[in-house]
């Protein structure tokens, strides 16, 4: 993995080690305004297609297209305010709380956020 160090060599052929990440991967992002999202483990970083963890820096009041998560996708907001449109209903997370959207939700989902995160 591009910016990231492997921190001792495994004591078996193939056995898991502990990685430590130095830099995020900055991910493409669509929506109404630009935001910055860096991924640290997910598809593009590390080639983890079970989870996606990556900080998401935006601007206020953005929203971004509906969609099928392809891999668990867990956010905690830092600061702010985000809204997450489901098949279900509205939900609204604050700053200092979290929600995960399954892959196997049958979604869509769409993300919107009022002030920074």
């Amino acid at each position: 993995m591009p910016g990231s160090v492997t921190i001792s060599p495994p004591s078996k052929p193939g056995e898991p080690v502990p990685v430590h990440i130095l830099t995020p991967a900055v991910v493409p992002v669509a929506g109404t305004r630009p935001k910055l999202i860096e991924e640290f483990f997910g598809h593009i970083k590390s080639g983890d297609s079970a989870v996606s963890i990556a900080r998401l820096r935006s601007p206020e009041d953005w929203l971004e297209p509906g969609q099928q998560p392809k891999v668990d996708k867990y956010t905690i907001v830092l600061s702010g305010t985000l809204h997450v449109e489901t098949r279900e209903g509205h939900v609204v997370v604050r700053a200092g709380e979290a929600i995960v959207a399954r892959k196997r939700h049958l979604g869509p989902l769409q993300y919107a956020g009022t002030g920074r995160r």
